[in-house]
């Protein structure tokens, strides 16, 4: 007897251990490139009731329905190509998780992302990840791409990703106002896009922008820059100097009592127009 006790003992030290062990592993963490992976959909209680965005909410509403909106303070906006980056500050933590309950509702599997940058770091990364702790949310909902990037040390900023959404959806999204003192002398065109960036000076003397066409085919962004060139035309414009033909490799000075117009039909997939009076 004396001599099973301390084997029995023995036996059921080493099966708590290996039940401590189980339950402090939790979630497996998969790798991914320079990413560790959780996935916590099952963490995450689902939130079903609608939300309604107040009438000052700066969340675009091109962006697709399905999406639910993240209510909270938004600081900017940026869109280009396929993506729109979104920039939150003081977002309650709850607030947070409430909206992970409306993508869950929404039927995404959520996807907590730990970032491994530096090989000797893995171990730290995996701790953090056992801990619970992450550095963004990826999910997928439909064809679109969505990340919501947040500091472990919660601080209410969330960067907010959106890819996949297509051209007419970010016509819209951050669309600066074309400047109103230019707008008769120079009005804004059509058939391209203009996202914040695109208006590079917009004083008193001078204009200048990039609006964008590189989605599109060489004959449409043609069709484009033509039927731009007819706008200023039919506003009394003239041209310097008449081209034998008006292609995408043909920029152009018009001229006007009260200003001139420089356009580049190529500038990198925009149509840049410098203005000056």
């Amino acid at each position: 007897m004396s001599k099973l006790f301390p084997r029995c003992l023995k036996i059921i030290s080493l099966v708590c251990l290996l039940l401590i062990i189980i339950a402090c592993q939790g979630k497996s963490v998969t790798q991914d490139g320079n990413l560790l992976r959780t996935d916590i959909t099952g963490d995450i209680a689902s939130v079903n009731d609608p939300i309604i965005l107040p009438e000052n909410s700066s969340w675009p509403s091109e962006i697709p329905q399905l999406i639910p909106p993240l209510d909270a303070p938004i600081e900017s906006v940026m869109a280009g190509a396929t993506h729109v980056r979104i920039f939150y500050h003081d977002v309650p933590e709850n607030k947070f998780q409430d909206y992970l309950g409306r993508l869950k509702a929404a039927g995404c599997t959520l996807e907590a992302i730990v970032y491994n940058t530096n090989p000797t770091s893995e171990e730290n990364a995996r701790k953090r990840a056992a801990r619970g702790e992450y550095d963004a949310i990826y999910t997928r909902l439909g064809d679109l791409e969505l990340r919501l990037e947040v500091n472990s040390d919660w601080d209410g900023i969330v960067t907010y990703d959106i890819d996949g959404l297509n051209q007419d959806q970010l016509a819209g999204i951050d669309a600066p106002d074309w400047p109103e003192e230019w707008a008769s002398l120079v009005p804004q065109p059509s058939g391209c896009t203009l996202i914040r960036p695109s208006i590079m000076e917009a004083s008193e003397k001078r204009l200048m922008v990039l609006c964008n066409y590189a989605s599109k085919p060489k004959d449409e962004q043609l069709a484009v820059y033509k039927a731009y060139l007819q706008v200023l035309l039919n506003l009394g414009y003239q041209i310097e100097v008449e081209p034998p033909e008006v292609t995408l490799s043909t920029p152009l000075t018009l001229i006007k009592d009260t200003a001139n117009v420089d356009l580049d039909p190529n500038a990198g997939g925009s149509l840049m127009i410098n203005a000056t009076k």
